[in-house]
């Protein structure tokens, strides 16, 4: 899914922010929180990273596809002088950490990268040279990692994520813990105990660090 604001063309500094769903969402969900949670500060590339048979494509994979759908967009749209950022939820978060990598490898698009709830362990990440990246952690306090058991997302990002990025050459802006959250920042879904967590009651209301974590994304310098 791709949108552009009606005044795209007369932007000083136009942005282009891509969403990666988690494993139980869809484009068009993370979309729709997104233009929520945004407005029309960005125009807009949702990737399903889906495939045929109901699992999921990897890091690569979702490179290749971006890298045609941008250049897609950039025959219809006057994209050159654009800044690319990347958000990621859930397992989206965690491709978002990986071709946060990739790109500095290849195109190096990416500007800025936001994880929200996206873990994994270091290992799946070696490989892969960090120098130049940007990121952003968002974590709900009551979040436990579901890949580290008997850990709590927060513990990864901050313990072990964070340093490891910084010591292969990425910059970690900050890791924001939502107080009384658990997964997701849109949605706060808590499967563990949700008697501890605070949710969203509509679909509008995007939690108290969505706007916090729009102001990190357009305060990221404009694409050189």
């Amino acid at each position: 899914m791709v949108w552009f604001p009606e005044d795209w063309s007369s932007r000083e500094h136009p942005t282009i922010l891509t969403v990666l769903h988690g494993s139980v969402g869809c484009q068009e969900a993370m979309f729709a929180d997104a233009r929520w949670a945004f407005g029309d500060h960005h125009a807009l590339i949702s990737l399903s990273h889906k495939d045929a048979d109901g699992g999921f494509i990897d890091a690569q994979a979702i490179q290749i596809d971006l890298d045609e759908t941008v250049a897609a967009v950039a025959a219809a749209c006057p994209i050159e002088e654009a800044t690319h950022l990347m958000y990621g939820l859930s397992r989206g978060g965690l491709r978002a950490i990986q071709l946060g990598g990739l790109d500095r490898a290849g195109p190096q698009r990416l500007a800025a990268v936001v994880s929200d709830s996206g873990t994994a362990p270091t290992s799946v990440l070696q490989g892969a040279s960090y120098a130049g990246a940007r990121f952003f952690f968002w974590c709900g306090e009551y979040d436990p990692d579901p890949t580290l058991e008997g850990r709590m997302t927060c513990d990864v990002l901050a313990s072990d994520l964070t340093p490891y990025l910084e010591r292969a050459g990425a910059t970690v802006d900050g890791v924001l813990v939502g107080d009384s959250a658990c997964h997701g920042m849109f949605t706060w879904d808590c499967s563990a105990d949700c008697l501890r967590c605070t949710g969203r009651t509509n679909p509008e209301q995007n939690g108290p660090h969505a706007a916090e974590v729009g102001v990190w994304l357009a305060g990221v310098a404009p694409a050189r």
